[in-house]
């Protein structure tokens, strides 16, 4: 509704994005930011296009992107390094929101979705006994939730189907509220990953950022 200058980050960034079943279509998958080296081009569009509006401030923009780019390469080697210690057998994902296609593409993992989710606050029988019944026969180990979902939900097919639910929430969506553990984009990354690797057996090691 106004003429300020409007730039698609994403779209400019990754522009042959991956594709994903949304209601029955075929749409681009948004959620181009669970891989680090995607991160990376966000910053330098954002970076660039900020130099073009506000030249002055171009050589902070440079500087500040520089910063952020160089953690979030560390973290990008520092993700591989974390999935290299799952057992390869060991490598599927299993969870309640189709999200992380660019993550298991960029770090080497498999993504499997159950479908029939719901986020209503009391689940129907038939629902439960649905999703239930894929646990059970994907021989699904542990499921990765994320925060949107009814957790209710979540812990009746648990415990109906003998399943394990991930402590820690996945951050499918977007970053963590203020004061949580995904409340930045590369907690978010690492804390995601913390989750994936302890859930599937690996060998976690905390992130240490290289000056």
């Amino acid at each position: 509704s106004n003429s300020a200058p409007k730039i698609a980050v994403n779209e400019a960034a990754v522009p042959t994005p991956e594709q994903f079943e949304e209601d029955g279509k075929t749409v681009p998958d948004p959620h181009v930011f669970h891989s680090a080296q995607n991160g990376i081009r966000i910053a330098e569009v954002i970076r660039d296009n900020l130099g073009k509006l506000s030249p002055n401030n171009a050589t902070s923009y440079e500087k500040n992107t520089e910063r952020i780019t160089t953690e979030l390469a560390q973290i990008d080697n520092w993700i591989k390094s974390q999935v290299s210690t799952i057992s390869q057998n060991s490598r599927t994902v299993v969870t309640t929101h189709d999200a992380l296609g660019y993550y298991a593409k960029a770090y080497n993992v498999n993504v499997e979705t159950l479908e029939g989710i719901s986020t209503e606050e009391k689940p129907t029988a038939t629902q439960v006994k649905e999703v239930v019944k894929t646990v059970q026969e994907k021989k699904v180990p542990m499921i990765f939730a994320e925060l949107t979902v009814n957790p209710q939900f979540i812990e009746t097919v648990a415990r109906e189907s003998n399943v394990k639910v991930a402590e820690q929430e996945i951050f499918a969506d977007g970053l963590g509220e203020s004061g949580s553990e995904g409340e930045t984009y590369q907690q978010m990354l690492i804390t995601n990953t913390r989750t994936i690797v302890e859930g599937l057996g690996g060998q976690f090691t905390p992130f240490q950022p290289k000056s």
